[in-house]
């Protein structure tokens, strides 16, 4: 009898099988992974803090933030009319999920001119840096820049990479029949 277009063989069942059961690995790992949900609020119930600024070459400095969450409990605050960044172009680079706690050094801004103030406001809290704040001591750390999705990234590289060694292996099976 024979089969029909459309249908699917034993060999490329199981292959099939194993990628969704890669894939379906891959999702749990990141949902699992993933931080509960948080609230969004309007304010920081807390306040904001100007740790230190890092004064830079060719007439700059970069300004280091932090806050101070007097809950137990995680907020979300996105970039927007309640979190803001003053000159508007470093919008973006402020912290929007406010975990409970005290967190120095939080973000630091990218050189910004020292004749130009930077101002993080938050809800009714505001804090300005300028290059006359306090200079960050040889201890402090700045945040470590990147988005996060490293994990993920890597995941995604590694389901791939399993799916190209089962296509590879049912190559060279085949070839050799």
């Amino acid at each position: 009898m024979r089969r029909a277009v459309w249908s699917v063989g034993a060999r490329p069942r199981r292959i099939v099988r194993a990628a969704a059961a890669i894939l379906g690995a891959t999702v749990a790992a990141v949902v699992l992974a993933a931080p509960p949900a948080a609230a969004t609020w309007d304010s920081l119930p807390g306040k904001l803090t100007m740790d230190c600024v890092v004064l830079g070459a060719d007439n700059t400095y970069r300004a280091v933030f932090g806050y101070d969450n007097n809950t137990r409990y995680s907020g979300d605050i996105p970039v927007g009319r309640y979190n803001k960044m003053t000159p508007s172009q470093f919008n973006g680079v402020q912290t929007t999920r406010f975990s409970p706690g005290a967190h120095r050094a939080s973000f630091a801004t990218p050189p910004i001119a020292r004749s130009q103030p930077v101002t993080w406001q938050v809800g009714w809290f505001a804090v300005t840096a300028t290059a006359k704040s306090p200079v960050c001591g040889p201890n402090v750390q700045l945040p470590a820049e990147g988005n996060g999705l490293a994990p993920v990234i890597v995941l995604a590289a590694s389901v791939i990479a399993a799916l190209v060694g089962m296509r590879v292996r049912r190559w060279r099976l085949h070839r050799g029949m």
